[in-house]
């Protein structure tokens, strides 16, 4: 076999072999397995018309973004429904606890979200980028395929000083709409 010849096969197979391995990387992973944790709803928490998550601070659903300089946590789905989505009281098994970070970069006037800057530090000597900790409980996949996982988030601050919210710091923000326990030992939540 020629080396030329060689070249092209392997182009004609790189194709599939990467999209075998991308869609290895799809959430579809992490919903699978024995639980790890478990959220118990207590309240039916209902996600709006074309909305693909809802944010759940003080023990309240909220119509909007959360105050970010407080923990708070999202309910999130893989479609947008057409229709209202409507999480129903009871046990959700939790299969995954994976670490999260979300950057948010400070601009006066301008914030973004996700973006990351090439400076660390502004004139002013303060960082430009803020992050939140925290965490991404996926659901076990027969729960429900559209209800992917929930987003749990510590305070917005300096990255030097951010922190993932605790489980009692989950627990107290969720309230009277449910409460989240560890099955197992977690090494990331606590």
């Amino acid at each position: 076999m020629t080396p030329c010849r060689l070249i092209r096969m392997l182009r004609w197979l790189a194709v599939p072999l990467l999209g075998l391995l991308l869609s290895a990387c799809s959430s579809q992973y992490f919903r699978q397995g024995p639980a790890v944790a478990e959220l118990a709803l207590h309240q039916a928490i209902t996600i709006p018309p074309q909305q693909g998550r809802v944010f759940l601070q003080n023990g309240r659903v909220l119509p909007g973004w959360p105050d970010e300089y407080s923990p708070h946590c999202s309910l999130e789905l893989y479609n947008l429904n057409p229709l209202p989505f409507t999480v129903q009281p009871g046990n959700y098994p939790i299969t995954t606890i994976q670490g999260y970070e979300t950057p948010i970069v400070m601009i006066p006037g301008i914030r973004y979200a996700g973006l990351i800057l090439s400076e660390s530090v502004s004139d002013d000597g303060d960082s430009p980028e803020d992050i939140m900790l925290g965490f991404n409980l996926w659901f076990a996949s027969e729960v429900d395929p559209n209800l992917t996982h929930m987003t749990c988030l510590g305070a917005l601050d300096a990255p030097w000083e951010a922190r993932e919210p605790t489980l009692a710091e989950i627990n107290q923000l969720l309230g009277p709409l449910g409460s989240l326990r560890l099955l197992r030992p977690d090494r990331l939540l606590r």
